[in-house]
């Protein structure tokens, strides 16, 4: 039975001695109403079962919490006592009356709350601490999504997204032109169909694609970055969600909306449309962090004007004149926003066995309450290296830090017709559905060392 909210005017009346008249009662607020409830946070659970040799149990439990979808359209958070919780496999993960579930047994099961006739329910997968799940520690011809492909430049890729129909976005820099960033489309193991250019945007570490409701494709990434001394951009201070325009060419004026960080620089974003969270990543002074928020409250912030750090653009590579100023812009402020998530990893460590962030970040993508982070470095000399871990929103490593034995297998690079050099360096990371992708930029010298794109599948990514 649906709980309805009622606010309970308090009503003056008027006693008229002789007659019949009244005063008229004010009209009743609208009825608000429970149209739904969900879990917070939202998406499928990933836990880690305890052993004699990990006794830390930090990764075993999550707190689950219940919110009410309202129809004035907000959202409420439920008291625990008032709901029940359920475990379709207790042998596996249990669940008590708070809502705090607990890993027991390697397995997946559901779990469900039950609210005022209202259900939602979530998948909990559990597996051994510490085991990788993904199958990247091997590497063969069946790992190939698209291979060896040439972009629209000789620069290596530096991210990509994969959309529902199966095409590929990637971004890449312009080369010469290091004042633009090109992002094109293509089907997997061929050359682009069409491409646009973001002027003055920044390095592109990090890119998303949206395919929203109102039909048009998004493309997310940084913009308004910052020449410096060698011609490159740098320090992008706002994100953009911007219509894919293919032939268009666009300066940071020019793009749509923008999403500010209180003038925090070198902000990246990733989203999870699914599971309606929007992630930014960008580097502290000794640690590299990530913010984590609802999508939606993002997109229905109101815009307001803010200056923006100063910045240098034009000269260098570009036509344009050289120009130095602090614009004003108007914006989506972020830090009116409560996040879902924040915590920041350690960007020292000299071990590339053991240390999270001692390779060169590469990429990272938010996905059912998890943050994938990407690190690499690739050389034909000492040979290529990539590792990739997975954060849950707190910090806690959720799948230990594994090596993506495809950077360094030079054998099978060659046998596939990748590489021979053993030049393979790592470009950006998504997960979709049941899959992780993985990106490689690829040389060698028979092809006359051109700058190739590579992206691996690997399943399941959960």
């Amino acid at each position: 039975m649906k709980k309805n909210l009622f606010i309970i005017p308090i009503l003056l009346a008027a006693l008229v001695a002789c007659g019949s008249d009244s005063v008229d009662e004010p009209a009743p607020d609208p009825e608000v109403e429970v149209t739904a409830i969900a879990f917070s946070p939202a998406g499928d659970i990933s836990l880690r079962s305890t052993t004699s040799q990990t006794p830390d149990s930090r990764f075993s439990q999550m707190q689950l919490s219940v919110e009410a979808e309202m129809s004035d359209g907000s959202r409420q958070a439920v008291d625990p006592s008032l709901v029940k919780f359920s475990s379709s496999n207790s042998s596996v993960a249990e669940v008590d009356g708070s809502g705090l579930v607990t890993a027991v047994a390697r397995g997946k099961v559901a779990v469900r709350a039950e609210y005022e006739g209202f259900t939602a329910s979530a998948s909990v997968e559990v597996t051994p601490m510490g085991e990788i799940t993904t199958g990247v520690e091997q590497f063969t011809a069946r790992n190939i999504y698209s291979k060896f492909v040439y972009l629209i430049r000789n620069t290596v890729i530096q991210g990509f997204d994969i959309a529902s129909d199966g095409t590929i976005y990637y971004m890449q820099l312009g080369g010469s032109d290091k004042h633009d960033l090109y992002v094109m489309r293509a089907r997997p193991n061929a050359s682009p169909a069409d491409h646009m250019i973001f002027r003055y945007s920044g390095h592109g570490t990090n890119m998303a694609i949206e395919e929203a409701a109102d039909g048009k494709t998004y493309v997310w990434t940084g913009t308004y970055a910052s020449r410096n001394s060698s011609n490159d951009y740098w320090s992008n201070s706002v994100v953009t969600r911007t219509e894919y325009q293919p032939g268009k060419t666009l300066t940071p004026e020019q793009c749509g909306d923008l999403f500010y960080l209180g003038g925090i620089c070198e902000l990246h974003p990733a989203i999870d449309v699914e599971n309606d969270v929007l992630a930014i990543n960008y580097p502290g002074s000794t640690l590299r962090m990530f913010v984590m928020y609802r999508l939606s409250e993002a997109l229905a912030l109101p815009r307001s004007y803010v200056t923006l750090p100063s910045r240098s653009y034009g000269g260098g590579t570009s036509t344009d004149p050289a120009a130095t100023n602090s614009p004003k812009v108007y914006v989506r402020d972020l830090t009116k926003l409560t996040p879902l998530g924040r915590f920041g990893i350690p960007k020292s460590g000299a071990d590339h066995t053991v240390d999270i962030s001692s390779y060169a970040w590469q990429g990272f993508d938010v996905d059912s309450g998890k943050i994938y982070y990407f690190e690499g470095e690739g050389t034909a000399s000492d040979g290529s290296g990539a590792y990739f871990t997975v954060f849950d929103f707190d910090g806690n490593i959720v799948e230990q830090r594994a090596e993506v034995v495809a950077a360094s297998d030079r054998t099978s690079l060659s046998e596939l017709g990748i590489t021979e050099s053993g030049y393979m360096e790592a470009e950006g990371i998504k997960v979709h559905g049941d899959n992780l992708y993985l990106g490689f930029a690829s040389r060698c010298k028979a092809d006359g060392d051109k700058r190739r794109a590579n992206i691996f599948i690997y399943t399941p990514a959960k």
